[in-house]
């Protein structure tokens, strides 16, 4: 890219920091709503948001020059908008109450940050003040979700090393009999390497191919045909991992189904792909329900900002 004239280096950082905040608020409602309500998901969320949704779905559609993915409902909300979701809904006194802390203050700090955000979104150049505000945001935000760091606790894990003897904590859950059932008639355990963590209202199970990567049609073909039952998804850089986050409040057949018709997808890889390729291939960050291995979610908020 050349270098940049109108646009100061102030601006450029400000401008991914608001980015991150935005992607990562939308992430963890998005986590908190699926992982909560389950299928019902959708019914949360005000039927005023809903039908704004698909207005502005149906704005890109006819204008036929963007590219509309369906799913991706939260997307399609703007940061006052999630805010709402966040703190207007069931969901504040389910997920976020405890952690958050007043939402008088909670409120009032939105307000302050949507302030920056839209004056960006305006390509209006931001003040030392305006970063400032931003960066207290930050400060705050990484504070609140510190409770998703201790989520993903070892002894709420069953792998090769205890399926013999898995944890009761986690095997008096039906599910849980029927997956490790499921994994030892494959050899999973050891062949895919699978994993199963309990994180709070989330199962989050990771598989590894033998060789080569993911194939990528079949994958999004997965994405799509589970997106009301998965909450998140990891994918490894290089397509050699994945794991699938979905709500505890499935039924049991439809997390069944989506267990044998992952471990089916790590036997149908392809040649191994590059890193630079499996961004588009898995539409990584393309999808609000996609997201890169790196990112460990659940976790506190990963975005760093310097002034």
């Amino acid at each position: 890219m050349e270098k940049l004239i109108l646009c100061n280096a102030k601006d450029v950082e400000c401008f991914k920091a608001l980015y991150e905040i935005e992607s990562y608020i939308r992430l963890i409602v998005l986590w908190e709503l699926k992982g909560n309500y389950g299928l019902s998901w959708k019914g949360v969320i005000p039927e005023e948001l809903i039908r704004e949704i698909t207005k502005r779905q149906n704005q890109e559609i006819q204008l036929g020059c963007v590219e509309v993915n369906n799913s991706n409902l939260l997307s399609y909300l703007n940061l006052s908008e999630l805010k709402d979701l966040l703190v207007n809904t069931d969901l504040w006194e389910l997920s976020f109450r405890s952690y958050w802390g007043a939402q008088d203050i909670v409120l009032s700090d939105f307000k302050r940050l949507i302030a920056v955000r839209n004056k960006m979104a305006h390509f209006r150049s931001v003040s030392t003040r305006d970063v400032r505000l931003v960066n207290r945001f930050l400060e705050d935000l990484n504070y609140r979700t510190k409770n998703y760091d201790t989520i993903r606790n070892v002894w709420n894990r069953i792998n090769k090393d205890n399926e013999s003897d898995p944890p009761n904590k986690l095997y008096k859950f039906d599910f849980i009999k029927e997956f490790i059932g499921l994994i030892r008639k494959a050899d999973a355990f050891v062949k895919n390497k699978v994993s199963i963590f309990l994180l709070e209202s989330n199962w989050a199970v990771q598989f590894y191919v033998v060789a080569g990567s993911i194939n990528g049609d079949e994958f999004i073909n997965l994405i799509d045909k589970y997106q009301k039952i998965i909450s998140i998804c990891r994918i490894g850089s290089l397509g050699e991992k994945i794991e699938l986050q979905f709500s505890r409040a499935i039924p049991l057949s439809k997390s069944i189904e989506l267990i044998k018709d992952t471990l089916q997808l790590c036997v149908n890889t392809v040649d191994g792909i590059s890193s630079m390729e499996s961004i588009d291939t898995y539409k990584i960050n393309m999808r609000e329900d996609v997201i890169p291995w790196d990112l460990q979610f659940p976790c506190s908020s990963p975005i760093g900002f310097n002034e």
